[in-house]
């Protein structure tokens, strides 16, 4: 959890027919990890940049929820994990 970098809370407006009251972290993997594809808790799963998920998104190839597409947008701003870790850890 040290590495965790507190990025956003978004809540869904009321009268929505599906709610979301949820905290987006960012998290870099440490040196020489490699992702799990798989778990017992995840059916399927990817690894892509945020523009490659936003295309993903546009092309109904996807399924992005509005909250999840709002983050990807904000990530998709940065080219760089040291850019983005800088405008983040100031908040």
């Amino acid at each position: 959890t040290s590495r965790l970098i507190y990025l956003t809370h978004r809540i869904t407006p009321e009268g929505n027919p599906m709610r979301f009251d949820t905290r987006f972290y960012l998290a870099a993997l440490p040196p020489h990890q490699i992702a799990m594809a798989q778990s017992e808790e995840v059916a399927h799963s990817v690894w892509v940049t945020p523009d490659s998920a936003l295309a993903g998104a546009r092309k109904e190839e996807m399924p992005v929820i509005r909250p999840t597409r709002m983050i990807l947008e904000s990530l998709a701003d940065f080219d760089s994990w040291e850019a983005l870790t800088k405008a983040y850890r100031v908040r």
